[in-house]
């Protein structure tokens, strides 16, 4: 799984065929702490 961040808005790439834009920082607060106790 790839993550990157750029402007503000998260992207996740599994296998280069799964993308997830999140820009909403609740959502992105409650995806950093689910990959970082992942």
């Amino acid at each position: 799984i790839i993550v990157s961040e750029e402007n503000g808005i998260i992207s996740l790439a599994k296998e280069g065929r799964l993308q997830l834009n999140v820009s909403d920082e609740e959502i992105r607060s409650a995806l950093a702490t689910s990959l970082l106790s992942a």
